[in-house]
């Protein structure tokens, strides 16, 4: 019958019986120990063969997940001082490229590594988890590699206590991030440098998630009229009321058909309400885009109300122009001046022809 995998408390708990045995003998309190945990004879040798065994199975079981051990001992009579002396197993000491024998199990030594403006934070949080104020001891912090770059570990422990809460073990796990903190900080500086394009672009841009504004620029909170804070605050229904009632079903109906993955033109042009209720003209380019995991669609307004304004007071002249022409009883038409056609005819000429030759 194949045996059943410990699990890391398991092994965790055989360390510690063992290395207690170990210390009882070493400190010649006890020859042997005898007992219901331990039903044999374990003389000093066996068990520290015992303790290096448990110590290479526990991070046999850990070392899947690029991550070392570490572990410490309290001194009953002084338990709120944390010692110098630490177990590093071999493995967290090659995250700062040192062998088992180059590096010492010391806290001080590993701490003349740790950067000089983490070290600070790392003391904390010990601190703060071995006077209770923690439940766990977890922290991030760069410590320099034996060849003079900068690794990012994450460490979490715990402090094991007795029934009064006194500290009697602290063990924990390093995991080495440096790769996830390059990645992170590329991500980082590409957003950055994104969002400062953004920022400085002419057209207001904005990203909408679940009918909420989840991002906008400067310049988009300038042409609707509100604040950038407003604009993030605003509800669904405020959201929704940015767009005119008659074009919303253009507006909103084309926001849902993108989402769904439907072919959806990405420009048209629509009327936007401002905060004081005024009409605005504006020009959409929308695209759909994953927003911190999710979809959501961002979209670059211009203010083309100006433009708009032109073409219907153009449209007002042209009208009024055609009309004036339709009431002078001459024959009167309007030609391309580069490919000739004719354009418009009046009244007039149309009924000296007896049809609209347009």
């Amino acid at each position: 019958m194949k045996k059943k995998k410990p699990t890391y408390e398991e092994l965790e708990a055989r360390l510690i019986q063992a290395e207690e045995a170990l210390r009882a003998i070493r400190s010649g309190e006890i020859d042997v120990i005898v007992g219901e945990k331990c039903p044999f004879i374990l003389r000093a040798r066996e068990i520290e063969d015992a303790l290096k065994e448990s110590q290479e199975t526990l991070e046999l079981a850990i070392s899947g997940s690029n991550a070392g051990l570490w572990d410490l001992k309290f001194n009953p009579e002084d338990p709120y001082k944390i010692p110098d002396e630490i177990y590093i197993s071999p493995r967290l000491k090659g995250f700062i490229g040192f062998s088992e024998e180059e590096f010492p199990n010391s806290i001080s030594a590993w701490h003349s590594r740790i950067h000089p403006e983490d070290l600070e934070l790392v003391k904390k949080v010990a601190q703060e988890h071995l006077e209770g104020e923690r439940e766990i001891h977890e922290v991030e912090y760069r410590i320099y590699h034996k060849d003079g770059s900068i690794r990012w570990i994450h460490s979490r422990g715990k402090i094991k206590r007795d029934k009064d809460g006194v500290p009697k073990r602290w063990t924990g796990i390093d995991w080495d991030i440096t790769e996830q903190k390059k990645k992170e900080e590329e991500l980082r500086a590409s957003e950055d440098k994104y969002r400062a394009l953004v920022e400085k672009s002419l057209q207001g841009i904005l990203i909408v998630q679940d009918f909420h504004i989840v991002y906008a620029n400067q310049r988009c909170a300038e042409i609707i009229g509100y604040t950038v804070e407003e604009l993030l605050s605003l509800s669904t229904e405020k959201v929704i009321a940015l767009v005119h009632p008659e074009d919303q079903a253009l507006v909103w109906g084309r926001f849902k058909d993108r989402l769904e993955g439907k072919d959806v033109p990405p420009r048209y042009e629509y009327r936007g309400i401002r905060k004081d209720g005024s009409i605005i003209w504006l020009e959409m380019f929308a695209s759909l885009i994953e927003y911190q995991g999710r979809p959501a669609i961002q979209g670059a307004i211009i203010d083309i109300d100006e433009k708009k304004r032109a073409e219907e007071t153009l449209k007002f002249e042209r009208d009024q122009l055609l009309s004036l022409f339709d009431s002078i009883n001459q024959a009167i038409y309007v030609t391309d001046p580069r490919s000739y056609e004719v354009l418009f005819v009046n009244q007039y000429l149309r009924e000296l022809l007896g049809k609209d030759p347009v």
